[in-house]
């Protein structure tokens, strides 16, 4: 995943011009922007997402989080609000596909033991 992404922002930067800037910085750089990204200071929730998880979750409804990012999501949910709601975190680091493969989704259901008519995505 480190590696996969290193390569996408260098070859961003490289594409628009931006790389020279960096020198031999670029590695050090790419490090401190991969390890924020994994901590909770620079996502926000939308308003309306605890509220719905309550209420959710106030039905008896399990909550499953099926995402295509990499294994960092399950260290952001564990420092935020996401980890104690989430009855299951699927990303397609995890499932090995992007969606809109069914694996991530199949692989979702697995963990929450339930079937897809009974779903909603």
């Amino acid at each position: 995943e480190y590696e996969w992404w290193r390569g996408l922002v260098r070859d961003v930067m490289a594409e628009t011009g931006a790389l020279p800037a960096f020198g031999d910085r670029f590695d050090a750089y790419f490090a401190a922007q991969f390890e924020a990204f994994a901590g909770p200071e620079v996502w926000a929730f939308y308003d309306d997402v605890l509220p719905a998880f309550d209420a959710l979750r106030g039905m008896g409804v399990a909550i499953g989080v099926v995402s295509n990012w990499d294994g960092r999501l399950h260290r952001l949910a564990a420092s935020t609000f996401l980890g104690s709601y989430a009855d299951a975190i699927v990303t397609s680091a995890d499932a090995g596909y992007r969606k809109p493969h069914g694996a991530p989704f199949r692989m979702a259901l697995s963990r929450l033991g339930a079937d897809a008519e009974e779903a909603v995505f």
